[in-house]
C-alpha cells in the first residue's frame, strides 16, 4: 500500500517530534524510528490495527512509546491514510480530519 500523510498529521507530528528533541535529541530520534518502522509494516499489513468506534479508523500503538498511529485504508485506491500520531495518554479527538 502507498503511504500518504494528512496534512493535519504531518504538522501535528513535525510539532511532536520537535518538542521531544528539543528535550532529548537522542530519544526523538529513537521514538521517530519506531513510528517510521511501524508505518512500514502497516503498509505491508494494513488491518493489523484496531478499529476505533467508527469503524473506520484503525488505531495501532507505536512499541516501547505513548504514541498510537491513527490511520485509514482506502482499499479502492491503495492508499493508507495517517491521519495522527497521538499520544495514548491523552484524550481522544472525536474525529481526525482528512485534509
Amino acid at each position: 500500500m502507498n503511504v500518504r500523510w494528512t496534512k493535519s498529521a504531518t504538522r501535528q507530528w513535525e510539532e511532536t517530534f520537535e518538542y521531544i528533541e528539543a528535550d532529548n535529541p537522542t530519544a526523538a530520534l529513537r521514538i521517530a524510528q519506531r513510528v517510521f518502522d511501524v508505518i512500514e509494516m502497516l503498509a505491508v499489513h494494513p488491518y493489523a490495527g484496531r478499529f476505533r468506534k467508527t469503524k473506520v479508523t484503525r488505531q495501532f500503538a507505536v512499541p516501547q512509546s505513548p504514541y498510537v498511529i491513527a490511520y485509514e485504508v482506502d482499499q479502492p485506491e491503495d492508499i493508507l491514510w495517517v491521519l495522527a500520531i497521538y499520544d495514548g495518554r491523552r484524550r481522544w479527538p472525536k474525529a481526525f480530519p482528512r485534509e
